[in-house]
C-alpha cells in the first residue's frame, strides 16, 4: 500500500493515485447535495438515507474522512428522527465541509 500523498489532519488523506479523480467525485457530492435538499423538502428521508449511505464508503475510499462522518451524522440523524431544523443545519455544514475539502484540493 503506498503512503498518502496528501494530508490534512487525518480528516483527508488523499492517495497520489486519486488526485486527479477527486474534481469529478466532489462534484457528484454537490449534485448529492442538491439531491438531497430536494428530498428533504419532500419528506423523502428514505432517499437521503440511500445517498448518505452510498457517500459514506466511497468518501472513505478516496480518503476524504471527514467528508464520511458529515454523512454518517447525516444519516444517524434520519434513524433518530431528528427535526427538519436539524437535518438541514448539518445539511449546511456539510456544503461548508465540501467547500472546504474543494479549497484544500487547489493547493496540489
Amino acid at each position: 500500500m503506498t503512503k498518502p500523498s496528501h494530508s490534512n489532519n487525518n480528516k483527508i488523506q488523499i492517495h497520489q493515485e486519486l488526485l486527479d479523480l477527486i474534481p469529478d467525485y466532489l462534484k457528484r457530492r454537490e449534485e448529492d447535495l442538491s439531491k438531497i435538499r430536494e428530498h428533504l423538502s419532500k419528506n423523502q428521508l428514505e432517499e437521503i438515507s440511500r445517498i448518505c449511505h452510498k457517500v459514506l464508503g466511497t468518501a472513505q475510499s478516496y480518503g476524504l474522512f471527514a467528508l464520511s462522518e458529515d454523512f454518517s451524522k447525516l444519516q444517524q440523524q434520519i434513524k433518530s428522527n431528528a427535526s427538519p431544523e436539524s437535518l438541514l443545519a448539518t445539511l449546511t455544514s456539510i456544503e461548508k465541509d465540501l467547500e472546504e475539502i474543494k479549497m484544500w484540493i487547489t493547493l496540489f
